[in-house]
C-alpha cells in the first residue's frame, strides 16, 4: 500500500492559481462560532508558528503581514477526488484518505515503473511538477504506510514484513489514536510506539 499526504493541499492549489503568492505568508479561514480559525497554512506561514485551528486574530498578533483568505470547506474533497482521478494511471485503486491524502493499492504495480523506488519518484516528481508539496510511503499495510508517511521519512519504503521495526520510533500520534489518548500516554511516558 502507498500513502501520499499533502501538508499545504489548499494553500499549493491557491497557489497554483495565484502565483504572486510564492513569497507570502497566507492561510484560509473559515468563520466559527462567531470567530475565523485557521483551516489550511502554507510552509512560509507555518515555519513563522500558524498552524491549522489557530484563531486568525492570534495569528495576526504573531505575524502581522500574514494574508488570510476564505475556506472553501468542499474545496479539499473535490480537489482529492480529481487528484485521485488523475492518479488511476498508477493504479486501478485509489482512495482518498481524510481531507489531505490519498491512498493506493500498489500490488501489481510498481514492476511498470522498476519498482517501489521509481514508483515513488515518478508520483513525487509528478506533483512536485504540479506545486504541490508532498510525501508519501510505501508498506505491507495502509497504517503502516500512513504512520512512516506522516511521521518517519519521506519516501520511504518498509521492506516486506519489517513494520514493526519501522514503527517503533515514531510517535504515539502516528497511530491515529484520539487526542485525548496520545495526551493520556504522553502523561504515562509513553511518547513512542517503542515504549508500548
Amino acid at each position: 500500500m502507498a500513502v501520499i499526504w499533502f501538508p499545504h493541499l489548499m494553500t499549493d492549489w491557491m497557489l497554483r492559481r495565484q502565483p504572486e503568492l510564492k513569497d507570502v505568508a497566507y492561510a484560509l479561514a473559515l468563520h466559527e462560532r462567531g470567530r475565523r480559525v485557521i483551516k489550511a497554512v502554507n510552509s512560509i506561514a507555518q515555519q513563522k508558528g500558524v498552524y491549522i485551528e489557530m484563531v486568525v486574530a492570534d495569528c495576526k498578533a504573531i505575524v502581522p503581514e500574514l494574508e488570510i483568505f476564505d475556506y472553501d470547506p468542499e474545496q479539499p474533497k473535490k480537489l482529492l477526488s480529481a487528484l485521485a482521478e488523475w492518479c488511476l494511471r498508477y493504479t486501478p485503486s485509489v482512495s482518498i484518505d481524510a481531507m489531505d491524502g490519498l491512498i493506493f493499492n500498489t500490488s501489481g504495480c510498481t514492476h511498470l515503473w522498476g519498482g517501489e523506488q521509481g514508483y515513488l519518484k515518478d508520483i513525487h516528481k509528478r506533483f512536485k511538477e504540479f506545486g504541490y508539496t508532498m510525501r508519501c510511503s510505501i508498506a505491507d499495510t495502509t497504517g503502516c504506510a500512513w504512520a512512516i508517511c506522516h511521521y518517519g521519512q519521506n519516501g520511504t519504503i518498509v521492506p516486506d514484513n519489517k513494520q514493526p521495526e519501522a514503527l517503533m520510533n515514531l510517535p504515539s500520534s502516528s497511530l491515529r489514536l484520539e487526542p485525548n489518548t496520545v495526551e493520556k500516554l504522553n502523561k504515562l511516558g509513553l511518547k513512542i510506539i517503542g515504549q508500548f
